[in-house]
């Protein structure tokens, strides 16, 4: 039996297209994968019973042959980046079929072909010129995932809502104007992305998705997010960005299990009170709000990881900012800092700081004891020097610092071992002092 379950192993196939050729892969926990290549379809044919998953991604066909029918094992079909228009009968007698990608072709009408696939879980059909779903789309009941976005819909079937198994959804970058109520039917569904349509509102009914766990309503015209968006009880990424708030529901705060927030590109000019009781939020987007100051709020987040902040118009931080002692990744870009924070110095957990095209004159000696310190970008600011305490920063291996007016770098930077890149362009370096910049770091790419 343990032999003839390694030989059954041994004989699963995969397919990829590398270069305009079709690989044939044979697959086994136990060993490497080896690959095959064929140079035309017609080569894969003689294999096409033992195939399971074939890609003909990118091979610019027109017409897919009818003979794929003879692909009677398949279980996965990659037919993206070609020229379809449609697809065609035939397909539909790949009973085997679970997962299906035709994106990024010229698609205008639904393949009736695809309805016909009685194990589909996982269609892809984005970056086509879709203008509608058929309204028997419920016969695709196995559904699981589905991707239509960047098509050119309007709406939905009303039928849509007997996809009761779809759990993943992508309708984003269409033409939808009114939240698609078919959807609040849909009692599995775990994911939900109806980014960049035209939608003004959403309703509050949305409460009924409770297995909802990530929802992205960005890039829409809402204005308004209604009160009961706090029950839902199992989000934990939730993108409302780009939209036209100016305030957030007190209710936010009721989503215990947030991890990240992006409230970006809104009218936003305060957070709830009590918005620190997001206590497992770990990552927030605030950027391109001008609210001109660091929400108080945000000190009191001790778990928070990834800190983003462009474009809010930021002069100072407060003295409470050094209680974020979790924080790890943090971007400031775009703001007015004159003086760098020196309360920044105090995180010592943080390893990306960003806080570029601001007007800092000079960085504090104090960055020397960020000692987890990465990737620093410093670049677009009025720095004249930086401090020689830097070098002590055993971890930092990036130093973006372009546009700013150093001459030279300190002394004791020969002693800088882990710097592996340094960007200088756009200062005032001369080539004596680059020579002297190199001599100084022998083993750093230096851009001047």
């Amino acid at each position: 039996m343990k032999i003839r379950a390694y030989i059954s192993l041994f004989l699963i196939f995969s397919v990829v297209v590398i270069s305009n050729h079709l690989l044939l892969g044979f697959q086994n926990p136990r060993i490497l994968k080896q690959r095959k290549a064929f140079s035309t379809f017609e080569e894969a044919l003689k294999q096409c019973e033992k195939l399971e998953r074939l890609s003909l991604n990118g091979w610019n066909l027109n017409d897919l042959p009818k003979s794929i029918k003879l692909f009677s094992n398949l279980k996965f079909l990659d037919l993206s980046n070609n020229q379809f228009v449609d697809l065609p009968e035939e397909l539909s007698e790949l009973k085997e079929l679970e997962v299906l990608i035709v994106s990024d072709n010229a698609i205008k009408r639904f393949p009736n072909a695809i309805l016909k696939l009685p194990k589909l879980k996982k269609l892809v059909i984005s970056r086509n010129q879709l203008y509608y779903i058929p309204d028997n789309i419920e016969m695709l009941s196995t559904l699981e995932i589905l991707d239509i976005s960047e098509n050119k819909i309007t709406n939905l079937p009303d039928k849509f809502s007997k996809l009761s198994n779809l759990k993943e959804f992508n309708v984003s970058k269409n033409e939808i104007v009114l939240f698609p109520q078919q959807l609040i039917k849909l009692k599995q569904l775990t994911s939900l992305n109806i980014s960049h349509n035209k939608l003004y509102e959403l309703p509050y009914n949305i409460a009924l998705l409770q297995k909802l766990e990530y929802l992205n309503v960005s890039a829409n015209s809402i204005d308004f997010i209604p009160t009961q968006i706090g029950t839902l009880n199992s989000i934990k990424s939730l993108d409302i960005s780009d939209c036209n708030l100016k305030q957030l529901p007190e209710s936010i705060i009721d989503l215990s299990k947030l991890e990240e927030l992006y409230i970006g590109y809104n009218n936003l000019t305060f957070l709830p009170d009590n918005f620190f009781k997001l206590s497992k939020l770990r990552k927030i987007d605030l950027s391109g709000n001008k609210a001109g100051y660091f929400p108080i709020q945000l000190t009191q987040m001790t778990n928070l990881k990834i800190l983003l902040m462009n474009s809010c118009n930021i002069r100072s931080l407060p003295h409470e900012f050094e209680q974020m002692q979790s924080l790890e990744y943090i971007v400031f870009h775009d703001n007015n800092f004159v003086d760098f924070p020196e309360a920044i110095c105090k995180l010592t957990s943080v390893r990306i700081l960003d806080i570029s095209k601001n007007k800092i004159f000079k960085l504090p000696s104090c960055i020397g004891n960020m000692k987890s310190l990465y990737s620093l970008n410093i670049s677009y600011n009025r720095l004249f020097s930086l401090p020689h305490s830097m070098s002590k920063l055993e971890e930092l291996t990036i130093i973006l610092a372009v546009f700013n007016k150093i001459e030279s770098l300190p002394k004791k930077f020969t002693d800088f071992k882990s710097l592996k890149s340094l960007y200088l362009s756009n200062n005032p370096i001369n080539d004596h002092s680059k020579g002297k910049i190199k001599q100084q770091l022998p083993s750093t790419r230096i851009t001047f």
